[in-house]
């Protein structure tokens, strides 16, 4: 099994996009269409997304504070 792991360490998530659906501009430059979603990378992709209390000197003031985990394909149709 495939897994992927994405830590932050404040409250915004950065993806591109791009790797999740068929993404592109507008012809007037204005707008973002969305498209098709994109086949998953490996099969039964894992992915677990951390964010982490904040910022500290020690492994244990950084604490995990929301442990996210689904299936690639499950994530996708969260965010779509």
């Amino acid at each position: 099994m495939a897994v992927q792991v994405k830590a932050i360490n404040g409250f915004n998530w950065q993806f591109d996009i791009r790797k999740y659906v068929d993404a592109h501009m507008h012809e007037d430059g204005e707008h973002q269409v969305l498209g098709e979603l994109l086949p998953e990378p490996f099969p039964d992709l894992m992915c677990i997304l951390v964010r982490s209390k904040g910022r500290g000197k020690t492994a244990s003031s950084c604490s995990p504070e929301r442990i996210f985990r689904m299936f690639w394909y499950e994530a996708t149709r969260r965010i779509f």
